[in-house]
């Protein structure tokens, strides 16, 4: 199971470098806050350490809760599906992880184009 994920979190942050964030930007910052401890830069420190405490930010699993993040990211797909079909996109659930992604930002692409068009 570790090795797919590890697999399929290469092939998005390789194809969709916007969406899903690399291992080279984590080693980065990683770098930066231990180069930040060395010099003693406290200001530099904060803001590399606010990253990293972002990425670990706790989860509401509550079921019970408005802010449980499984329905919340459920009702968010559900949402995206809805408009990708709203605008031609067929087969929306029915496609592979990459196929999604390719379909998103195919439709964010002519979304974008249709407002370059428009101003």
């Amino acid at each position: 199971m570790g090795i797919c994920k590890k697999k399929l979190d290469t092939e998005l942050s390789t194809y969709f470098p916007g969406w899903f964030g690399s291992d080279l930007e984590y080693i980065e910052n990683l770098r930066q806050w231990y180069l930040a401890q060395i010099e003693d830069n406290h200001i530099l420190t904060k803001q590399i350490a606010d990253y990293f405490l972002n990425m670990a930010k706790p989860k509401c699993f509550n079921p019970y809760s408005e802010d449980n993040i499984l329905i919340a990211e459920e009702k968010e797909f559900e949402e995206i599906c809805n408009a990708m079909e709203d605008n031609g996109v067929n087969n929306v659930r029915g496609s592979t992880v990459f196929e999604f992604y390719a379909k998103v930002q195919y439709l964010e692409k002519k979304i974008q184009k249709m407002k370059n068009v428009t101003r």
